[in-house]
């Protein structure tokens, strides 16, 4: 028989995203906030690569090197490069 495991939320919110992923805030940290953000303007885009976005725009990074370019070239990024193509 599977045994239940809980987790304790001892501070912050709960968010629940349409694509069934719940995200717990501990804190009011930035990055999260700036993920919210890119998630109104970018419904359709994964919160995976939202979350990654707006952790590497918090921390003034705006390039981004990847295999998936389409992900994400309506993000926070000055410059999206297609590693395929170095």
């Amino acid at each position: 028989m599977h045994e239940k495991k809980s987790i304790k939320l001892i501070s912050g919110k709960r968010y629940l995203l349409d694509t069934n992923v719940l995200i717990y805030s501990v804190d009011k940290a930035s990055p999260f906030e700036t993920f919210l953000k890119l998630l109104e303007t970018n419904p359709k885009s994964y919160p995976f690569d939202l979350y990654l976005a707006a952790t590497a725009s918090d921390n003034q990074v705006f390039r981004v090197i990847t295999a998936d370019v389409k992900d994400f070239v309506n993000l926070s990024f000055k410059e999206v490069i297609n590693f395929k193509r170095l």
